[in-house]
């Protein structure tokens, strides 16, 4: 079974999702410390205050053990480096920013006051909300998004979380549950200005791995794909939710070996692109993409073929349709 070894609650922070869900009164404001910009097993601990409004909560974000919070204070460094197999080299993890999550009350003239092993600095919510800031000379980044709620419960270990933006401005959460009985796929949306109860896709419990989710029209349609396992095979599924149901799962790929990691991106004219990563004949995992629709893929390819293995695939739809 394909399983996150840190096990989380999902929160829909929806930081860049939807207006919809942003309050004006109720913010909360994430404080990164970027690696890459740092280094590695450097000291970012310190404390925050507010001007001119009320903090109401501060969490971790990818802390590891003896990091905490206690109150307004912290104490966390960056992540160190890493061995490769065999002791040949060290590799630093630049790409995961550990970092505080404040939520608070207040306007856009309240002040929010870092004061960090890396120095100290202030930044207006009214600032944030024109863009992201870069403070201590780009090496904190400050993002303000919207409060945290969370969607899940202690039964379940719920990992690797999407959210979308549906054609009717939906905003669709997902994510993959499991307890005892195994995994399951789950999804609320936000409309109305409130989160709806977590509901099951109509998919067989068992071995299944990261739901992704697109927007499939303008009406409000949307696609899930997700990677299952069967019969010792994982093979891409996908299900669309359209008039208030989810339609019968269909199976997106056949071949033998593990086909998974997908993403999916939406064109102008609403086609969705599937791109995925495919174990080749059991050597090496080249990337493949392709045009979902109600049949299943088409126009599928190749994206690269060669003997070196290729992972994670992403998408990104240029205005123009690119």
């Amino acid at each position: 079974m394909m399983k996150n070894a840190l096990v989380s609650v999902i929160v829909a922070s929806l930081f860049a999702a939807s207006s919809a869900v942003f309050s004006a009164e109720q913010v909360a404001v994430l404080v990164s410390f970027d690696a890459q910009e740092i280094g590695p097993s450097v000291s970012c601990g310190g404390s925050v205050s507010v001007d001119g409004g009320e903090l109401t909560g501060l969490s971790p974000v990818m802390f590891e053990p003896g990091e905490e919070i206690e109150e307004k204070r912290w104490q966390c460094q960056t992540f160190g480096t890493l061995d490769k197999p065999g002791g040949r080299s060290r590799v630093f993890q630049i790409s995961r920013h550990k970092g505080i999550l404040a939520r608070l009350r207040g306007g856009a003239a309240t002040v929010l006051q870092l004061t960090t092993d890396l120095g100290s600095a202030t930044v207006r919510i009214g600032d944030l909300r024109q863009e992201a800031q870069r403070l201590l000379d780009g090496r904190v980044l400050v993002t303000l998004g919207a409060p945290p709620q969370r969607l899940t419960t202690d039964l379940t270990q719920d990992d690797f979380p999407d959210v979308t933006v549906a054609g009717d401005g939906t905003v669709w959460a997902g994510w993959q549950a499991w307890d005892d009985e195994g995994d399951r796929l789950r999804v609320a949306r936000h409309a109305d200005g409130a989160w709806s109860e977590p509901e099951d896709l109509p998919v067989e419990r068992g071995d299944v791995f990261r739901l992704t989710l697109a927007s499939a029209n303008t009406a409000g349609a949307i696609w899930g794909v997700w990677s299952q396992n069967r019969a010792e095979n994982w093979d891409l599924w996908a299900c669309r939710w359209e008039s208030g149901e989810w339609g019968k799962p269909i199976r997106l790929t056949q071949g033998e070996g593990a086909d998974f990691n997908q993403t999916l991106a939406v064109l102008p004219d609403n086609t969705v692109m599937v791109a995925w990563q495919r174990c080749v004949d059991g050597k090496q995992y080249d990337i493949c993409l392709g045009e979902l629709g109600a049949g299943g893929l088409t126009d599928v390819l190749d994206v690269t073929e060669h003997p070196a293995n290729d992972w994670e695939p992403q998408l990104a739809v240029g205005r123009d349709g690119s």
